[in-house]
């Protein structure tokens, strides 16, 4: 499911072979620092097709520069260049230190809050929400911690970190340590697996090795 400015979309997913291809078309299109105008409309026709079972009735109430919107936004989803990332980091470090017991709204219009990066007491909504965690990760300049951790750290001062989850996020980390503790490959070839998924799992790894070195640090009192 993708969100827009024009609606909710559920989108197929595509396997790890078809996000080879994906890769492909794009690079035909961001190629010597330039865009190529045809190779994108390209891409997104791509992206239409793999995304909807019926594409003209899905998106034939929208003009065509809403249509581009969307196809767009499937794109950045087929990417992985989306919110759900982001959750899904933060979700992993919550899983393995503690939600906490924030005083903080999981559900709102709007509160006021301290921002740890403008040190100040701003309105927060939910695209302040997100806009302060950007500016929060856009602080470690060298990329000295992970997403996660530099979030988990953070979170608190800001917002309630139950803001972030969600029953595919619960699914995605359930399903991993499945997978993990059992030995479960995700299909047959690799080929064949979900790319989404694959890509969900390696941040779901990497913030645990974070998790596991931070946890480590904390025994040995740094």
């Amino acid at each position: 499911m993708i969100k827009t400015p024009h609606g909710e979309f559920e989108i197929c997913p595509i396997t790890f072979g078809e996000r080879r291809e994906l890769h492909r078309l794009e690079m035909k299109v961001f190629w010597d620092d330039a865009i190529e105008r045809d190779a994108y409309f390209d891409l997104l026709s791509w992206c239409m097709e793999k995304a909807f079972k019926d594409p003209e009735e899905t998106l034939k109430a929208l003009d065509d520069a809403k249509i581009d919107e969307v196809l767009n936004a499937v794109y950045l989803e087929y990417k992985g260049l989306s919110k759900k990332k982001t959750q899904v980091r933060i979700a992993t470090w919550c899983n393995f230190f503690g939600w906490g017991n924030s005083l903080l709204p999981v559900k709102f219009k709007s509160y006021e809050a301290q921002s740890p990066t403008l040190s100040k007491v701003i309105t927060f909504t939910e695209d302040e929400i997100w806009a302060e965690c950007d500016r929060v990760t856009a602080e470690d300049k060298h990329n000295k911690f992970t997403l996660g951790q530099n979030l988990y750290y953070n979170l608190n001062f800001f917002c309630n970190p139950k803001f972030f989850i969600d029953s595919e996020i619960e699914a995605y980390i359930e399903d991993y340590f499945v997978s993990t503790k059992f030995n479960l490959p995700l299909s047959q070839t690799l080929h064949e697996a979900d790319a989404k998924t694959i890509d969900i799992f390696r941040l779901i790894s990497e913030e645990i090795s974070a998790c596991e070195k931070r946890s480590g640090e904390i025994k040995n009192g740094k």
